[in-house]
């Protein structure tokens, strides 16, 4: 397993992407970490969707309102690892947690393009992962922390 010095990650998108095209010795520098987070791409579609909340009590979505967002639709080889998969699209696991160690790993595969980054649901849930990953302390310090609101801006690059 990983030795981080850290005790959270979390994932999204597509930080299990690697290109099918990368030499072995590339790709396989990288497998450590697929099996950390969970799982690797293997490919996608989009669509607008609303992922299936499968764990309703996990500290991350007790309360938590769901959304529906146009994103790529990650199909992914998942790794056994003791994963607690938290929503779904369709078959395929959305979004997971597990422990490595002492830490925490949260993954989800939202997070395409602003049409997901504005909701504030998904902002919400971003929220949710860092104070569940970090652990209660730190959430509270976060919770007590005045935090100034979002808004998304378009900008031409």
């Amino acid at each position: 397993p990983f030795n981080f010095a850290i005790t959270f990650i979390i994932s999204l998108y597509s930080s299990i992407t690697l290109s099918v095209s990368r030499p072995v010795t590339v790709e396989a520098s990288y497998q450590e970490w697929l099996e950390f987070v969970g799982a690797r791409f293997v490919s996608h579609g989009a669509e607008i969707f609303q992922q299936t909340i499968i764990e309703t009590n996990h500290p991350i979505l007790r309360g938590w309102k769901n959304f529906e967002s146009w994103d790529e639709t990650y199909v992914q080889s998942h790794f056994d690892g003791g994963r607690t998969v938290l929503a779904k699209r369709g078959d395929e696991a959305w979004m997971w947690v597990r422990n490595e160690g002492e830490g925490r790993v949260f993954y989800c595969a939202s997070g395409h393009d602003e049409r997901t980054w504005q909701d504030p649901a998904f902002l919400d849930l971003l929220v949710r992962a860092v104070d569940w990953t970090s652990g209660e302390k730190a959430a509270n310090k976060r919770a007590a922390f005045k935090l100034p609101s979002f808004e998304y801006e378009a900008r031409d690059f």
